[in-house]
C-alpha cells in the first residue's frame, strides 16, 4: 500500500468539505460569474456559476483559433450536451479512456492535463473515475465540482482489464473502473497485477516524489541546527525541541481549555466558537480561527525531564505508513506525534493541511511529515513558510529493507508493541527519492488494438497515455498557476494553452485526423470501370439486335436461336452486374450486383454446359455407331431447374444476410497522413455466402472447361464445340483473375479499388465472349452462300414427304449439285417420320433454310431413320417401284416450310415436316 494513499483513505471521512477548492460559486447574474469565475461563465438556473471551461480550455482561452473546436463529449456529459453545443460527437468512434483520480491534488492536475490533450487535441473521449459513488471531479463538470475521490483502487484497474470499455461497468450497484492510475508511489501492487495480466508493467511519469520531515523556512532561519538530524539528537536537545515545537490545538480545545471566554467573545485567535461537530476538530479556519500552538504536559521538561518531547505532525496511523516512530526512536530525537488517531498519534489529512496554515498564520514552529509534489507544498513556495527539508541519515538498501511496512503491526488491532512499531535500528534513515509511476490496465491495450478496428480508426489514446509525462519543474509550474489564478481549472487550462507546443509533442504525426468521404480512391479506375460496363451493355444490346435481325440466316439458325437468347440474356445481366459493382456501394447496389452477377453467369454457363455435354454425347454415340435421341424439353428444362435453384439460394441469402454497404477507412500517407479516406464497399456479415456462389460459378466453369477439352477433337465439320471451347477458356482465365485478386494480402488493395477491378473483369469477360462467339456468327451471315461454315443444331424433328413434287425437289436439288444424276419422274412418295441422308448435297434453294443436321447413326435403327451409304446418290434414295406408295399420308410441297437445306462439307440433306 502506498504511504500517501493510506493517509488519504483513512482521513477522507473527516475532510471538512467535499471540495478542496474550486467550490461552487453562488451568483445572482452573469456579471457576478464573470467577475468571480472569469469570462464565459454564466449564472446557471440553480443559482451557481457555470464552468467556463465546460466546452474546453482551448475554445475558451483561444476562441480566435478554436472557435469551432469544442471538446468531444464523454460519458459524464448529459445526453443533450452535443445538441446544446457544449461538446461534439467525435468523427471517430474512439473508445473512451477513463483515468483514476486519487485523493490528492497533484494527480488531479495530471489527470486534467491528460484530459485536455486527449479530449481537445486528439478527439479521444476521456472521463475521470473518482472511485467514490457520486463524486464529481471531471475538468469539464458543469458545476465546477472538485470532489476528492477514493484511494488507489486496484479493483478499478482489474475491472478496466475485464470490461475494456469502462462505460460497461455497473452504476447500480456501483463499480469503479479505470484504465490508468496516473500517480503511483509504490509499484509493488502493480507488479503483482502485471504478473496476473491485469496491468502493464509500471511506467515512469517523470515526476520524482519526495517524503520526509519538513519545517517552515522561518523556523530553519531561527535555528539552522534543526535542519539536520544531528541538531535534533540526544538528551542535550530534548528541552530545545520541547520548547520550540508546541502541540497544535483544535478549535474546540482552544475554546474549552485556552480561551478565557470559551470563545463567547472574539479574541485574536478565534472570532467565535465552533458551531457543529465538523468544526470542532478544525485546526485553522481562514478569518475565523487562526490556530493555536501550546505547551502541554508532553512539552513540560520540568515535570518530565526524561520524557518530555516536542511535537511532530505525523501521517494517520504513522507507524504503519510513515516511519516517524522508527526514526525518532532509533535516532534518539525527542519528538512525538500527538494526533487523535490511535497508535503513534497521527493526524487526519485535513488537520495536517490546517496545521501548516496555522503555523504560517501564527508564525509558530512546526515539524511535519509531508511529501511533494503537492498543492500545499507548492502553495508556500517563495514564502517564508515554504517547506524546508530536514536531513536524516542517507537511505541505503539495507535501511529500506528493514523499515516497518506491514499492516499486521498496526496497534489499532492490538497486535503491535512499541518495540514492534520501532522496528530495527537499521531502518532509521531518510526517505529516498521515489520515481512516480503510472499504471495502465491491459484493458486499454485490448480495447485499442481490437482486431475488428481498422488501422485508420485506431485510437491514438493508448500511445499518448504511455508517452505522457511531466517533470518536477513542470508540475511545480502548474501549482504556481493554481496559486496565481486561485482556481485549479483555470490553472490547468492556462498552463496547457501557454505550453501547447509541449502538449503537441505527445500528438502522433498522423493525428488529429479528419474524415474525407470519397466514392473511390482511384478516380481513373472508377471511370474505366464505368466506361467498360457501359461498353459491355451497349455491345450486348447491339449484338442482340443483330441476332434478331439475322435470325433466319443459317449461321444463326444452326446455333439454335433459343441457346443464343439465353447466352445474350446472361451476358446482359452480367453487364448490369458489372455496372452495379462499379457504382458507389449502397444497400441496393450491393444486393443488385450479387443477383445480377450470379444469375447472369448461371444463365450463361448452364446452357453452355448442357450444350457441350449434348455435343459430346452425340459425338460419343457416333463414334460407336449408335443412335442417340435428344429432347429439347429435357435440355431447356435442365437449364430452367438449375437457374431456379440459384434464384432460391440468392433469395435465402438476401433474406438471412443481405450484402450491405460497409465503410472502409484508409490513409494515404504520401498525400496527407491526417486525412482518412472513407469509401464504401459491399459485404455480407458472413463471407460463407460469397464463397458458396464463387465455388458454384467456378464449378460450372471447371465442368464446362473439362467438357470443352474433351470435345476439342470433334470433327471439323462440327466446329461449334471448338468455338464454345475458346469462349469457356476465356471465362476460365477471368475466373483465375478474380481468384488472384481475392487472394491478395489484406491491406494490399482497398475494397473499393477491388470492386472496380472486379467490375472491369466482368465487363471485359462479357466483351470477349461477344467477340469470340457472336461476332464470327454475325460476320458469317454476310458471306456468300455456299462459303459459310455451319453450326450444330440439336433437334429431333421429323420430315414429311407427301407428293411426287417433294421427291422432285429433293432429287433435283441433290442432282443439281452432283451434276451426275437426274430425278426420275416415277419416284414414289417419301415416308412420313423418316430422315434421309444423301452422300452429296448442294446449297438450299431460295426461300429455304437449314432445319436439321444428321450425324451417322446405326444402320436400320429402330427410330425409323433410313440412311444411305456415302456412295449413294439422292436419286438412289428416291428410287422405288413405280406406283408404290408405302405411306398413305400425303401433303404437297407447298405445305412445307423451308423444306431443304444443307451443311457445308457435311454431306447431309434433310426435309423438315
Amino acid at each position: 500500500m502506498t504511504t500517501r494513499a493510506s493517509i488519504i483513505s483513512l482521513s477522507f471521512a473527516l475532510l471538512f468539505s467535499s471540495s478542496a477548492c474550486g467550490q461552487r460559486i453562488a451568483c445572482r447574474n452573469g456579471e457576478d460569474c464573470g467577475a468571480l469565475v472569469g469570462r464565459g461563465s454564466v449564472c446557471r438556473n440553480d443559482g451557481f456559476c457555470s464552468n467556463r471551461f465546460e466546452s474546453g480550455c482551448l475554445s475558451a482561452l483561444r476562441p480566435e483559433e478554436n472557435s469551432t473546436r469544442v471538446r468531444v463529449c464523454n460519458s459524464e456529459d448529459p445526453p443533450e450536451a452535443a445538441t446544446e453545443g457544449i461538446c461534439r460527437i467525435p468523427d471517430f468512434d474512439y473508445g473512451e479512456i477513463r483515468l483514476f483520480c486519487h485523493t490528492w491534488e497533484s494527480v488531479i492536475l495530471e489527470d486534467w492535463i491528460m484530459q485536455v490533450i486527449l479530449s481537445e487535441l486528439l478527439d479521444v473521449p476521456t472521463s475521470i473515475e473518482p472511485g467514490v459513488p457520486g463524486a464529481r471531479i471531471n475538468l469539464y463538470d458543469s458545476q465546477r465540482s472538485m470532489e476528492y475521490g477514493g484511494n488507489a483502487d486496484w479493483g478499478a484497474v482489474a475491472r478496466g482489464a475485464d470490461y475494456g470499455d469502462c462505460r460497461l461497468a455497473s452504476k447500480e450497484p456501483y463499480e469503479s473502473c479505470a484504465h490508468v492510475l496516473t500517480e503511483v508511489w509504490d509499484s509493488h501492487n502493480a507488479w503483482e497485477m502485471t504478473a496476473e495480466g491485469i496491468a502493464e508493467p509500471p511506467q515512469g511519469l517523470g515526476v520524482l516524489g519526495q517524503e520526509g520531515w519538513f519545517t517552515p523556512k522561518f523556523t530553519g532561519q531561527r535555528d539552522p541546527s534543526i535542519l539536520n538530524y544531528l541538531g535534533l539528537q540526544g538528551e542535550e536537545n530534548r528541552r530545545k525541541l520541547a520548547d520550540m515545537f508546541l502541540r497544535p490545538t483544535t478549535w474546540k480545545d482552544y475554546c474549552d481549555e485556552v480561551s478565557t471566554s470559551n470563545c463567547t467573545a472574539p479574541d485574536e485567535v478565534a472570532s467565535r466558537g465552533p458551531r457543529d461537530a465538523s468544526e470542532e476538530e478544525r485546526m485553522f479556519v481562514e478569518g475565523i480561527y487562526t490556530g493555536h500552538f501550546r505547551k502541554t504536559d508532553e512539552n513540560d521538561c520540568d515535570r518530565n525531564p526524561h520524557n518530555c518531547t516536542g511535537s511532530i505532525v505525523d501521517y494517520p496511523l504513522g507507524g504503519v505508513v510513515s516511519f516517524v516512530t522508527q526514526q525518532t526512536y532509533h535516532l534518539d530525537i525527542a519528538l512525538k506525534s500527538s494526533g487523535p488517531m490511535a497508535g503513534p498519534g497521527g493526524y487526519y489529512y485535513s488537520q495536517m493541511v490546517e496545521i501548516w496554515k496555522a503555523a504560517n498564520a501564527t508564525k509558530s514552529n512546526v515539524i511535519m511529515y509531508w511529501w511533494s509534489p503537492d498543492f500545499l507544498f507548492e502553495s508556500f513556495v517563495g514564502t517564508d513558510a515554504e517547506f524546508t527539508r530536514i536531513a536524516l541519515p542517507n537511505p541505503t538498501q539495507t535501511c529500506i529493507e528493514n523499515r516497518v511496512y506491514s499492516l499486521d503491526r498496526c496497534p489499532e488491532f492490538g497486535i503491535a508493541t512499541a518495540e514492534e512499531l520501532a522496528g530495527s535500528p537499521l531502518g532509521a534513515c531518510d526517505d529516498p527519492p521515489n520515481p512516480i509511476s503510472k499504471i495502465i490496465s491491459t484493458g486499454l491495450h485490448d480495447m485499442t488494438f481490437d482486431p475488428s478496428i481498422p488501422d485508420a480508426l485506431r485510437s491514438p489514446g493508448y500511445d499518448v497515455v504511455k508517452q505522457f509525462g511531466l517533470s518536477d519543474l513542470q508540475l511545480s509550474d502548474v501549482f504556481q498557476y493554481w496559486k496565481k489564478y486561485n482556481d485549479p481549472r483555470e490553472a490547468v487550462c492556462e498552463w496547457v494553452v501557454d505550453n501547447q507546443e509541449w502538449a503537441m509533442e505527445f500528438i502522433p504525426r498522423t493525428h488529429p485526423r479528419v474524415l474525407k468521404q470519397e466514392t473511390t480512391r482511384s478516380r481513373p479506375l472508377q471511370y474505366a470501370s464505368y466506361s467498360l460496363a457501359g461498353l459491355a451493355l451497349i455491345m450486348v444490346i447491339g449484338t442482340s439486335a443483330a441476332v434478331v435481325q439475322n435470325r433466319k440466316k443459317r449461321a444463326i439458325v444452326f446455333a439454335q436461336i433459343e441457346f443464343l437468347v439465353l447466352l445474350l440474356a446472361g451476358l446482359f445481366i452480367i453487364s448490369l452486374g458489372a455496372l452495379m459493382t462499379s457504382l458507389p456501394a449502397s444497400d441496393g447496389t450491393c444486393v443488385a450486383s450479387v443477383w445480377f452477377i450470379n444469375i447472369g453467369y448461371s444463365l450463361e454457363l448452364i446452357p453452355l454446359l448442357v450444350k457441350i455435354s449434348a455435343i459430346n454425347k452425340l459425338m460419343s454415340a457416333a463414334s460407336r455407331m449408335k443412335r442417340v435421341v435428344l429432347s429439347r424439353n429435357a435440355l431447356f428444362g435442365t437449364v430452367l431447374l438449375i437457374c431456379l435453384a440459384v434464384v432460391m439460394f440468392l433469395t435465402v441469402w438476401t433474406i438471412l444476410d443481405p450484402p450491405r454497404e460497409s465503410e472502409e477507412y484508409t490513409i494515404d500517407e504520401e498525400v496527407d497522413a491526417t486525412e482518412v479516406l472513407v469509401t464504401t464497399y459491399c459485404s455480407p456479415e458472413k463471407d460463407l455466402w460469397s464463397y458458396i456462389m464463387f465455388a458454384w460459378i467456378s464449378g460450372l466453369l471447371v465442368a464446362t472447361t473439362v467438357l470443352a477439352i474433351q470435345s476439342r477433337k470433334t470433327r471439323k465439320d462440327f466446329n461449334e464445340s471448338q468455338t464454345l471451347g475458346v469462349m469457356i477458356y476465356s471465362h476460365f482465365v477471368f475466373v483465375v483473375l478474380r481468384v488472384a485478386i481475392h487472394t491478395l494480402p489484406s491491406g494490399f488493395m482497398s475494397h473499393d479499388v477491388l470492386a472496380q477491378y472486379q467490375s472491369i473483369i466482368f465487363s471485359v469477360d462479357t466483351v470477349v465472349t461477344l467477340v469470340v462467339y457472336f461476332f464470327p456468327k454475325l460476320a458469317n451471315t454476310r458471306r456468300p452462300r455456299g462459303s459459310q461454315r455451319s453450326s450444330v443444331f440439336l433437334t429431333t424433328s421429323a420430315i414429311q414427304g407427301n407428293t411426287s413434287t417433294d421427291q422432285d425437289r429433293l432429287s433435283g436439288l441433290c442432282g443439281s449439285y452432283d451434276n451426275r444424276t437426274q430425278r426420275s419422274s416415277g419416284s414414289p412418295s417419301l415416308p412420313r417420320g423418316h430422315r434421309y441422308k444423301c452422300s452429296h448435297c448442294g446449297d438450299c434453294m431460295d426461300g429455304e433454310e437449314l432445319i436439321e443436321v444428321l450425324v451417322p447413326v446405326g444402320e436400320g435403327d429402330a427410330g425409323g431413320t433410313d440412311e444411305v451409304g456415302s456412295g449413294s446418290s439422292c436419286d438412289e434414295v428416291a428410287s422405288a417401284p413405280k406406283g408404290e406408295k408405302p405411306f398413305p399420308e400425303q401433303r404437297p410441297v407447298s405445305d412445307l416450310d423451308s423444306d431443304l437445306d444443307w451443311t457445308s462439307d457435311s454431306e447431309e440433306c434433310t426435309i423438315k415436316a
